[in-house]
């Protein structure tokens, strides 16, 4: 069976945080994150598993 799902790289670019005790402004460097992304045929046999209510 082959796989049905796939781990796509999004690519977060730089950004400004705020420290919420010191309110100090600070920079997010850029980095890439895995997001899991679930293909058609797992949906399906997911939702007959686990029907909508």
């Amino acid at each position: 069976m082959p796989a049905d799902y796939h781990w796509p790289i999004r690519h977060c670019a730089v950004r400004l945080a705020q420290n919420p005790k010191t309110l100090e402004r600070v920079q997010v460097p850029a980095k890439r994150k895995v997001k899991f992304k679930a293909g058609r045929v797992m949906k399906q046999r997911v939702e007959k598993l686990i029907p909508a209510k």
